[in-house]
This record gives structure tokens, C-alpha cells and sequence, in this order.
């Protein structure tokens, strides 16, 4: 849809609160735009969302189920865990759907945020080094009856997400899933009623969707614009504002459900569902609650017989 949204209004997160997410001595980038639960990364160019990703529960049953058909304990990864939200959830409904202890790997490009999992002492959640497309958790997380790729694909290239998900699904057992959530054109950054820069991004978006560019929505917009579009307007000192945008990517990939589901296929996956949402942890600044969705959410599978 191209248009204009007013500004949304997201109730404040039940989640655990920030500092207890962290773990003791991780100390995160302290941004204005962390409200509603959420906490920026230690790079402070992303966030720990302020709720569990809208695709946990798909992801638990996915490796529930893989675990079940093959006897085995559960085994799912967390890929771009930051503080260890999810994976501290994951383990917990893990642990209530199978007789066999499961394991999580939570996996991270920031040492940081691997210590700071660590630090919260979970049973069952192993740590491992992991960045995308290149540089994966092998050792630990093969065979995988699940992987979550919660808000990490929108900071990738194109190409980027392909080989992501071509090498991610090399991880998979047969019939595994993998469940990823990413940034839609429709997010907050992007609409057009809050900033100048929100304007830009949907004339050209339209205009590449009209001419049927693939992945219309790379490259395009400069995110760290409508940061600091965004945050003036709410009256955040200046050279807050400019340290807060310099930290954000200039641009990332964001992306309709059928650039997920595209890549997924080919990548040899079998699309299970493709989908805009609301993601029920993004900051005021993310949320977009009068679009589509803020938030595109891809389920696919490994397909049970091995090439």
C-alpha cells in the first residue's frame, strides 16, 4: 500500500525488563528510541525487541516436531540472539514440549552479546559466534530442527539474504524450519506523515514497485535521515539526535513477503507462509500500527528427503 499513516500508539511490553534481559554488566547503547521494552544493541544500530518474535511459537513446533519424528532432543538456533529474549523463551517452551532436555544455541556477530547471554545462566543455551551469510554456528547447531532470524535479514544485501538463507538451510535437519522476521516497507522509519524522509522512500518505492524492480526496497531508504527527522520532531537535542543517526545504517533492505518467500524457494526451501504483521516489540519508531504491517514474517522447510 502507498500512502500515508499518522504515528501509532503501542501499549508498553510485558516482557522482562531491560536490564535483566542484558544480564548483569552488558551495557547498551543508551538511544531515545528505546521505549515500549525495547533495547538497543551494543553497536546501538539495532534493537533487542521489546517482545518475543511474533514466529516463536512456530519456530518451538518446528523443532518439537523434527525432535519427536527422529527421537532426538529438541535443537533450535537463535541466529542474531543480542541479549537473549527469545532464546531464554525458546528453551522455556522447549522445555515444556519435550520429555528430553533441548538445547538452544543463541548466536551473535557481538561478542557482548554472547557474554551477556551467557551471564544469565540458562541451562541448555550454549553461546556461538555467527555472521551472516558467511560465517555460521556449524559445529553446534547442525541438524537444527529449527532456526529463528529474528530482525537481522532488513541489515543484509540482497544477495545477502539469498546466501543467508541458502546456508542457513544447509543447517537444517529434513523437515526443519527455518522462521525469520524482517523490516517491511511499511514499517514507521517509512511512512510518509512523520518526516520528509518517509515521503522520499514511498514515491520511489511505489515507482520501483511499479516497475516491478526486485527487492524494491533495498537500498533506499536512509534510515539514518528519518532517525533524526523523527527525533527532532520530538524535541531530542541536536547532537543527540546525530549520534543516535550516525550509529544507524544509511540504508537497509526492507522487504515484502514475497521477497522472502523468494529467496526461501531459492534456496531450496518449501514455503510454509509468507506475511505481513505487526511485530508486537518495535519501538514507536519501528511500529507502524495503521499500515499492513511493520513487519514481514517468513516459515519455511528443509524438505524431509535429503538431495
Amino acid at each position: 500500500v502507498c500512502g500515508a499513516w499518522p504515528r501509532p500508539q503501542r501499549a508498553s511490553s510485558m516482557a522482562p525488563g531491560a536490564s535483566e534481559r542484558r544480564g548483569a554488566g552488558a551495557a547498551a547503547f543508551s538511544s531515545p528510541l528505546s521505549a515500549g521494552g525495547a533495547t538497543a544493541t551494543l553497536n546501538g544500530a539495532g534493537f533487542e525487541m521489546g517482545a518475543e518474535s511474533p514466529l516463536l511459537r512456530a519456530c518451538v513446533d518446528g523443532a518439537l516436531a523434527v525432535a519427536r519424528e527422529a527421537g532426538t532432543a529438541p535443537l533450535l538456533l537463535d541466529c542474531g540472539c543480542a541479549y537473549g529474549l527469545n532464546a531464554r523463551a525458546a528453551l522455556r517452551e522447549l522445555s515444556a514440549g519435550s520429555a528430553r532436555p533441548p538445547r538452544v544455541v543463541a548466536a551473535d556477530m557481538e561478542v557482548g552479546h554472547l557474554e551477556a547471554v551467557n551471564k544469565l545462566g540458562l541451562a541448555g543455551v550454549v553461546t556461538a559466534h555467527c555472521k551472516l551469510p558467511d560465517e555460521l554456528p556449524t559445529a553446534e547447531a547442525r541438524d537444527a530442527g529449527a532456526i529463528l532470524v529474528a530482525d537481522v535479514l532488513h541489515f543484509l544485501e540482497p544477495a545477502q539474504v539469498d546466501a543467508s538463507l541458502a546456508a542457513l538451510a544447509q543447517l537444517l535437519a529434513p523437515g526443519g524450519v527455518i522462521c525469520a522476521t524482517a523490516m517491511s516497507p511499511h514499517s514507521g522509519p517509512c511512512a510518509p506523515g512523520r518526516c520528509e524522509a518517509g515521503e522520499r522512500f514511498t514515491a520511489e518505492y511505489c515507482a520501483r514497485k511499479a516497475a516491478k524492480v526486485a527487492w524494491p526496497g533495498a537500498d533506499l531508504l536512509a534510515i539514518s535521515d528519518s532517525l533524526e527527522q523523527q527525533l527532532l520532531a520530538q524535541g531530542t537535542p541536536l547532537e543527540q539526535a546525530r549520534e543516535v543517526a550516525a550509529r544507524a545504517p544509511r540504508s537497509m533492505t526492507l522487504v515484502e513477503p514475497n521477497d522472502l518467500a523468494g529467496a526461501a524457494r531459492r534456496a531450496g526451501l518449501e514455503v510454509v507462509s509468507a506475511e505481513l504483521c505487526h511485530h508486537p516489540g518495535y519501538p514507536p519508531f519501528l511500529a507502524n500500527l495503521e499500515g499492513p504491517g511493520d513487519c514481514t514474517a517468513l516459515v519455511a522447510r528443509r524438505p524431509k528427503a535429503r538431495d
